[in-house]
């Protein structure tokens, strides 16, 4: 897995269209003002809990056409529309292909919760 600096030197090594998804869910993430440091693990994009010695909570995984919006608590973030997949004991993510698939309030939701989570 190819490492990086940081968040931005993940990003910029994304294609274009990744890009521009990954611009908005961090700007969601970051609006939700939480204490969450941005951050690159495993080769993805990840935010910390800064308050829980750096606890991984959020991560971006980019695919061929889009990106995952993953939480590593995932499964016992609360989902009542039922986005999150995967099953695993913990993590889970929401596929986003397009923009339009990023719904910014439920999404706020979710990365709240997720900050909520010591798993």
């Amino acid at each position: 897995m190819k490492a990086y600096p940081n968040f931005n030197a993940w990003k910029r090594a994304q294609s274009k269209s990744n890009q521009a998804l990954i611009q908005k869910l961090r700007k969601l993430v970051n609006d939700c003002k939480q204490p969450l440091t941005e951050t690159v693990k495993w080769g993805n994009g990840c935010w910390v809990n800064s308050d829980l010695d750096d606890l991984p909570v959020i991560y971006l995984f980019a695919m061929t056409k889009g990106v995952q919006f993953g939480f590593f608590g995932g499964s016992a973030v609360n989902d009542p529309k039922k986005l999150l997949q995967g099953k695993g004991q913990y993590v889970r993510h929401v596929p986003v292909k397009t923009k339009t698939d990023i719904d910014v309030k439920y999404f706020t939701k979710l990365v709240r919760n997720a900050v909520k989570i010591q798993y």
